[in-house]
């Protein structure tokens, strides 16, 4: 007779050991397992708090008092500017994030992507006017593109090409998570 579960367990295993953990010995190895809402909040919460300790800005984060709030689609408000937060953890196999419904309509005035990469993080600060949903972004050289089955939500996704180009073009600045007051300088001049 057959050990059917014995088998299911066994090749669970050697699929899981197959997969190289690049976040094995990183600071973020613990968020992985965390569902993508979660690591949203989280990243709002931190950009928040980023932007409270620069003790620069009248912020509001209302954690997720607004989702339907009639002045648009927003996480928070820096300065009476609304602010939309995407984070995302680059991908186990290959190098890019993915970031899910940005809508086209003026619901925001500037989108803050926070990308996860084992040792640090990418952030990347773009006014509303400056994202185009029909042509190619003259930094980032890539197009949103609507989402399959939807006639309102699009994706922003970068690769770590577009990383580059956002850091040559001034829209992104990486934070080693030890230059912090190069950081600082980055979120003083992309929120004011």
């Amino acid at each position: 007779m057959s050990n059917y579960s014995n088998i299911l367990k066994q090749t669970i295993t050697e699929s899981v050991e197959s997969v190289p953990n690049i976040w094995k010995d990183s600071i973020f190895n613990d968020m992985q397992p965390l569902a993508s809402d979660i690591r949203g909040k989280w990243g709002e919460k931190l950009l928040f708090t980023f932007l409270k300790e620069c003790k620069k800005f009248e912020l509001k984060w209302d954690e997720d008092s607004n989702i339907n709030a009639s002045d648009g689609k927003y996480d928070l408000t820096v300065d009476g500017k609304r602010v939309e937060v995407k984070t995302a953890f680059r991908g186990t196999t290959n190098y890019s994030w993915q970031h899910e419904n940005l809508y086209e309509e003026h619901v925001w005035d500037k989108v803050s992507f926070i990308d996860v990469d084992v040792n640090g993080i990418f952030f990347t600060v773009i006014d509303y006017d400056e994202i185009s949903f029909k042509e190619t972004h003259p930094i980032f050289n890539k197009t949103a593109t609507l989402r399959k089955n939807r006639d309102d939500g699009y994706k922003f996704d970068l690769s770590k090409n577009n990383i580059i180009r956002g850091i040559r073009g001034g829209l992104t600045f990486y934070w080693d998570l030890t230059n912090d007051n190069d950081l600082y300088k980055f979120l003083i001049k992309k929120f004011s």
